[in-house]
């Protein structure tokens, strides 16, 4: 969503949605050069706005708001390549610091009591790490709040990296909302929780919980599933969480 195409009749109702009343309409689309249709960029908007007085807020406001030409490149949606690269270093980013803070607030809060078991019948060793169940909140907590925030911080940045992580970034893909709009904040959380967190880990977990060792295998196939064969035969490489959350990744 680096270039937007719109119409002088866009510009005049996007105003009007947002409450920007005449002759404010007119004034900043001849500022911008006037005609039936104009292209703008993200630092249009910006020069725009304070131009007249007002804050990034504002221009924020604006961007988000503008229509996007569906036929427009900056909108074609992104590869499944892009996407899965662009997964894997949020994961590197995001999943193993998590999971060094996580492991280190459980032994600080257990120590490092293990019991060894073996097991006649199938002649092999376990292991158990001791713990309670109350000391796993603080765990569990920061499992769930790191992403909240990794996630919610740099996909609400304002500008054109607004609805991208580190891993979308790079790979230039974002994600937005089905209209093409900026993606929204209840959005941003949707896709995290509600999707990704409740429906597909959470159906992982009761998988393995019930099954065992079957709920494993049956819990890679529902990810392999959800992260592979759904976005490879949906027309907007789309993930089941943005189906929930009503997003689609795009080209940025």
């Amino acid at each position: 969503m680096s270039q937007i195409n719109i119409s002088w009749l866009q510009w005049r109702q996007t105003f009007q949605k947002l409450g920007w009343n005449e002759p404010l309409p007119q004034q900043t689309w001849q500022r911008l050069g006037g005609g039936k249709q104009i292209q703008v960029e993200w630092n249009d908007i910006l020069q725009l706005i304070h131009s007249i007085g007002w804050s990034d807020q504002h221009a924020q406001m604006l961007w988000a708001a503008l229509p996007v030409d569906t036929a427009s490149s900056s909108l074609a949606p992104a590869s499944w390549w892009a996407r899965a690269a662009g997964s894997c270093v949020d994961g590197l980013v995001l999943v193993i610091p998590v999971a060094v803070i996580t492991g280190l607030g459980w032994l600080a809060a257990n120590g490092t009591t293990i019991k060894q078991k073996y097991s006649p019948s199938t002649h092999l060793h376990s292991f158990d790490l001791n713990g309670s169940a109350a000391s796993a909140i603080p765990v569990v907590l920061v499992a769930l709040l790191v992403p909240l925030a990794y996630n919610y911080w740099l996909m609400n940045q304002t500008g054109p990296t607004h609805g991208q992580t580190i891993g979308k970034r790079m790979f230039k893909t974002r994600a937005v909302s089905m209209d093409g709009l900026a993606i929204s904040k209840p959005a941003i959380i949707i896709r995290l929780y509600a999707a990704q967190g409740i429906v597909w880990l959470l159906g992982s977990l009761l998988m393995v919980a019930v099954l065992g060792f079957g709920g494993v295998i049956l819990a890679l196939l529902y990810a392999l599933l959800w992260w592979v064969v759904c976005p490879m035969v949906d027309q907007f490489n789309r993930c089941p969480h943005d189906f929930i959350a009503q997003t689609r990744p795009v080209q940025a």
